[in-house]
Formats: structure tokens, C-alpha cells, sequence
């Protein structure tokens, strides 16, 4: 494959550099509902317009939170945090490599989620802080595969998107990705991120160092 002239590598936060247990989350709900975790997933896809707006920054925490503690019939909205506790965990391989990268090439993260997801992660793993910067779907006003969010974090970070590698999980957001113009990889793997960055050369002379 052609070496691209990348300056700029766009990593996704959840799925890639961090993992996010759903089973656990789900458990949690339905410890929270007294119902069972199929029943607590039910209910937690009802809310998905909502959860999209969040997401979005076209509603606030609070209001978010007042919305949850109504439909889940939730005596304090406080409550809701507890869904989201304990359920992140570092993808330390990952994260090795992001940090070999950051030598080398600019690092910004570009994630689809909401405030209390983003600083519950960025306050629980220090380890993120090397990336200089953070795009935000809720920042943005836009989600991804959305190519808006593509586009304006070209712009606010000072680049092409034809200089950018993008690394994310879900297909739909690589090949919107690519159509905008960006190099992009879908992450399965570690072993298969070596090898797709091995075929970029890109990380070669990362570990050459």
C-alpha cells in the first residue's frame, strides 16, 4: 500500500483505546430497574433519540438526566450515574501504540459520546492525557458517520483531511472516513492495527525508534 503523507492520526475512544462493558452495563441497569438485563436493554433503546441528543450537545447533563429519571421511573436522577460506573477500561495495547505514534505524527481523539462518558474516562485514566486534544461529538453538534464531524475537525485542528489516518471500530465511520477524503482503518484487532499501520509504513518507523 502507499505511504500516505500523514500528519494527523484521529483515534476513536470508545472500542479502540478504551473498552466499554456492555454486558456489564446492562447488568447494572437491571440491578438498578429490578427487571432482567433483556428487559433493562429494551428500555435502554426506547431512549436512544434521547441518548442521540446528548450526544449531540442539544441537550445538557441535567436535562438528560431528568429525562432518564422520568422514563425509567427513577426516584433521584442520581441514580443514572450508577449505570455508568466501572465500566470503561483502558486497551493498554492500544494505547502503547498511540503513544509510539504521538513521537511522531500529531494525536487527536475524535469520539462519538457525552459529557458524563468523556470526563468520567479522561478523570479516571490519566494515561489519555497525552493526547493534546479531544473532538467531541457533543462539542461538535455532530455524530459520526456524519461527514460535518469529519470535516470540522480538519478544520479546527488545521489540516487536510487527505492528511489524516483515522482509526475506529465501526465501519460505517472509516468509510465515511474515506469518502471525505481521509486515510482510514477499521480497529478489530491489535495484531490487525500492526499490520494496517506495517502497511501504511507508518509504524515501522515508530518502532525503529
Amino acid at each position: 500500500m502507499k505511504q500516505p503523507n500523514i500528519e494527523l492520526i484521529l483515534f476513536d475512544l470508545g472500542g479502540v483505546l478504551v473498552n466499554v462493558d456492555t454486558e456489564k452495563a446492562l447488568s447494572q441497569a437491571a440491578s438498578l430497574l429490578h427487571c432482567t438485563p433483556q428487559k433493562a436493554s429494551e428500555l435502554w433503546h426506547q431512549m436512544n433519540e434521547d441518548h442521540h441528543q446528548y450526544e449531540r450537545g442539544l441537550i445538557n447533563t441535567c436535562e438528560w438526566l431528568d429525562q432518564v429519571k422520568k422514563k425509567l421511573c427513577l426516584a433521584d436522577k442520581r441514580l443514572v450515574l450508577e449505570l455508568f460506573s466501572n465500566i470503561f477500561t483502558l486497551n493498554l495495547p492500544v494505547i502503547k501504540i498511540a503513544q509510539q505514534l504521538s513521537k511522531y505524527y500529531s494525536l487527536a481523539l475524535l469520539s462519538n459520546t457525552n459529557p458524563i462518558h468523556f470526563y468520567r474516562i479522561m478523570n479516571d485514566f490519566p494515561e489519555l492525557h497525552f493526547f493534546p486534544t479531544a473532538i467531541t461529538s457533543f462539542q461538535m453538534h455532530a455524530l459520526k458517520p456524519e461527514k460535518e464531524i469529519y470535516l470540522k475537525s480538519c478544520s479546527n485542528l488545521g489540516t487536510l483531511p487527505i492528511r489524516c489516518l483515522f482509526i475506529d471500530d465501526r465501519e460505517e465511520n472509516v468509510l465515511t472516513a474515506i469518502e471525505v477524503g481521509m486515510c482510514a482503518v477499521q480497529f478489530t484487532t491489535v495484531e490487525k492495527l500492526l499490520d494496517d499501520l506495517q502497511k501504511l509504513s507508518i509504524i515501522i518507523k515508530c518502532m525503529e525508534d
